[in-house]
């Protein structure tokens, strides 16, 4: 099935969704790189510029970025980016850091194999797509995505730090930093974009100033396009509300999670699991995962408390009226 490029400019993540699962993917990637033009004015990496021809493309081989890469490590064109230096690499691909000719800017470069065998190409997708709608400083921005030869590359933000699961919080100061992670949550819940997998794991400190920055949108949901009846349970058990077990998805699902990671960062301690997933939602419908949240923040200051105990409420209303309140 040919196509041209720009049919994908406005398109919702279920629409492209829609089209990658009638195409041969194996050779999308290829079509679409072949059909480029990079002789016409493109916007790439945030900036816009008049002759791409003009602009040395960076080939991604080792002698080029003087880093000890794996040994599968592709030959890739990137127009307007040179690479500064290879962060690590994965099952689906690689990551760099690299630098934005045309602008400057400092970006984060993902180059994903588009791999018929796996979901990246649509997981790419949806991180790229639901993460450009939103603007928050504590979320991860994205700046493009598209195909380049065999591969898919997504430019986001560079975010350097420990991540809060791993991180000392000696010296942090909690209400700063619950707030601004309130903050961003109710910016996604008003782009209808839902995370599912928010936790300590998928939230970095910059290490200039200790902010917050939730990554990691892989699983984010589009609530304007989203269908129900398509729902699957995606995310990490302990963070997820109890109705999520039904398929249950709504702006309700955020708030619960960072309920449960808050009570992590200010305790360092975590909820017991009961021995299985079915046990524990059965403990969260019964309300005794919550009153053991509240058992576990018995020592801690009373606003704090008492902002977390009505995010992991049963009831999705009490959770988003706690966190339009925020902290008091």
């Amino acid at each position: 099935m040919s196509f041209n490029p720009d049919q994908f400019v406005g398109l919702s993540v279920a629409e492209f969704e829609v089209y990658l699962e009638r195409v041969d993917q194996t050779n999308l990637a290829t079509e679409w790189a072949s059909r480029v033009d990079w002789r016409e004015p493109r916007r790439f990496a945030g900036a816009t510029f008049d002759d791409p021809t003009s602009i040395q493309s960076w080939r991604l081989f080792p002698k080029d970025i003087g880093q000890d890469l794996p040994e599968n490590h592709p030959p890739i064109l990137i127009p307007n980016v040179d690479l500064i230096r290879y962060i690590g690499g994965g099952q689906f691909g690689w990551v760099y850091a690299g630098k934005v000719r045309s602008t400057g800017l400092v970006v984060a470069v993902k180059v994903l194999r588009n791999d018929p065998g796996c979901d990246t190409p649509r997981m790419a997708a949806n991180e790229a797509i639901n993460g450009a709608k939103l603007n928050h400083r504590n979320i991860m921005r994205v700046f493009d995505l598209r195909p380049v030869g065999d591969y898919w590359i997504i430019l986001m933000e560079l975010v350097k730090g420990d991540r809060l699961s791993d991180a000392s919080l000696g010296a942090v100061s909690l209400k700063p930093l619950l707030s601004a992670l309130s903050d961003a949550v109710r910016c996604m819940g008003a782009s209808k974009i839902i995370h599912r997998d928010l936790k300590p794991d998928n939230i970095v400190l910059r290490q200039t100033d200790g902010s917050p920055v939730i990554v990691d949108l892989g699983i984010s949901v589009d609530l304007e396009v989203f269908d129900p009846a398509s729902a699957v349970i995606a995310g990490t058990p302990l963070f997820m509300p109890p109705e999520a077990i039904d398929g249950v998805i709504d702006i309700g699902f955020d708030p619960y999670s960072l309920g449960v990671t808050a009570t992590m960062v200010v305790t360092g301690v975590a909820p017991r699991l009961p021995g299985s997933i079915h046990d524990l939602f059965g403990h969260k419908r019964s309300g005794r995962f919550r009153q053991e949240i509240v058992s576990i923040l018995g020592g801690v200051d009373r606003s704090i408390a008492e902002w977390i105990t009505a995010l992991v409420d049963n009831h999705g209303a009490q959770r988003l009226a706690a966190l339009h309140a925020g902290i008091s």
